[in-house]
């Protein structure tokens, strides 16, 4: 499970990096917020906080591995291959709903929990700044151009420790948060969750939904 905080702009990243802080001092929270153990009573809030700002918008991926039969998961190589695929696509369902145009900055911050060298960073810039501005590029975009969204904003991309960034500990607590409520759990949080988009990979495959007894498929 992966989560996603789409910003709209930097006065929005003051409003929620200023009321997480007040909150984390007023219920005296130090050090890093992480949702594999924060206490439930302070996720809920810190929840609703996110999600009454205007502005701040979360994506979801879910990826089912066992179906991921092209990605080896022991190379981690190929695994940060595979989570770059997933930025882009979150990128993508960003554009669907209209909160990019082609005149838009996109910063993006990513965990570098993640393997990750000076290289790599590049290429990936490269691929992200690239792969919709024109046919040919990458290897089937001749083939599918013309469904291809067109996308013509601009991306930087930092690898940040989030012991450091604020937001990068909200986009954990999120997807945390999400996880729990797929696995089962209705005592999460995950009411004050404020959704727009979750995406499930691979593509047309079935996954089982904790709140009905059917498969339900992407």
């Amino acid at each position: 499970m992966y989560g996603c905080l789409f910003i709209e702009n930097q006065s929005t990243i003051s409003e929620i990096k200023n009321k997480i802080n007040a909150f984390c001092r007023k219920r005296h929270l130090k050090g890093e917020i992480k949702g594999s153990s924060i206490k439930l009573k302070d996720r809920r809030k810190i929840l609703n906080i996110i999600s009454s700002i205007k502005g701040v918008h979360q994506f979801f991926v879910i990826v089912k591995n066992n179906e991921l039969k092209k990605v080896d998961f022991d190379n981690p190589y190929k695994v940060k291959r595979f989570k770059q695929f997933t930025i882009r696509r979150i990128i993508e369902e960003v554009f669907k709903k209209h909160h990019i145009s082609k005149d838009d900055h996109i910063h993006i911050k990513i965990d570098n929990e993640s393997f990750n060298n000076e290289e790599g960073l590049k290429n990936f810039i490269y691929y992200l700044n690239n792969f919709w501005s024109k046919p040919g590029s990458f290897l089937f975009q001749d083939m599918y151009w013309e469904y291809m969204p067109n996308i013509q904003s601009k991306f930087t991309i930092k690898y940040l420790d989030s012991k450091h960034d604020r937001l990068i500990q909200m986009a954990d607590l999120i997807a945390n948060t999400k996880y729990r409520r797929f696995k089962g759990n209705e005592k999460c949080g995950s009411e004050n969750l404020s959704e727009e988009v979750c995406l499930k990979l691979p593509d047309n495959c079935h996954f089982y939904s904790p709140k009905s007894k059917f498969y339900v498929e992407n």
